[in-house]
């Protein structure tokens, strides 16, 4: 009778084991989403830590993302554009989205950091994606509704991201558009 309770109460304690384990990794999860949300409405809403983040991101995040932006399977793109007032050629990473006319850039800062102001000033750039080259023109800004219009999704995919939008703070978040000029990489030689 004593070696069943016992096993009664080693699979009791097992059970409050996995149970404890399960309720902290929740809580985990519960409390970094909370925090990404906290961090993107403040991102929105309070401009002295949005130009914090972007600053910081200038400086010491977008040199590091450099060494692997525009290769195949990154997540980022670079903007190749000259300086509006310099003349200056700056380049600068973005996370970016393919269309079937360009690419669609989020403007998590809003469209008056320089990189953006830039490319809408001189009406082109170059990205570097996958690798290649593409020149690119007619900037223009758009919002997320028409992003969804845009971006090839499957259904489900484009009934989530519209229901996300639609309740969240990256409703407000402006797109940069801009259409490839050449189909061809820059460099390429067509035919070969």
């Amino acid at each position: 009778m004593r070696s069943h309770d016992s096993a009664k109460d080693g699979m009791a304690a097992v059970t409050r084991w996995f149970a404890r384990l399960l309720s902290i990794i929740l809580l985990t999860l519960l409390g970094l989403a909370s925090l990404l949300l906290l961090f993107v409405i403040a991102l929105q809403k309070l401009r002295a830590f949005r130009e914090w983040v972007r600053q910081f991101n200038k400086r010491i995040f977008n040199p590091a993302v450099l060494s692997f932006a525009g290769h195949p399977s990154s997540p980022y793109v670079v903007v190749h554009h000259v300086g509006r007032r310099s003349g200056q050629v700056y380049a600068t990473p973005v996370s970016a989205r393919l269309t079937p006319e360009g690419f669609v850039i989020p403007l998590y800062y809003g469209s008056d950091v320089d990189w953006c102001r830039n490319v809408l000033a001189a009406g082109r750039c170059t990205i570097t994606w996958n690798g290649n080259d593409y020149p690119v023109g007619e900037p223009e800004l758009i919002d997320s509704a028409t992003v969804l219009q845009l971006v090839p999704l499957s259904r489900w995919k484009a009934w989530m991201w519209g229901s996300l939008l639609s309740r969240s703070p990256l409703m407000t978040v402006p797109f940069l558009r801009v259409k490839r000029l050449s189909v061809v990489p820059e460099g390429a030689i067509a035919g070969t």
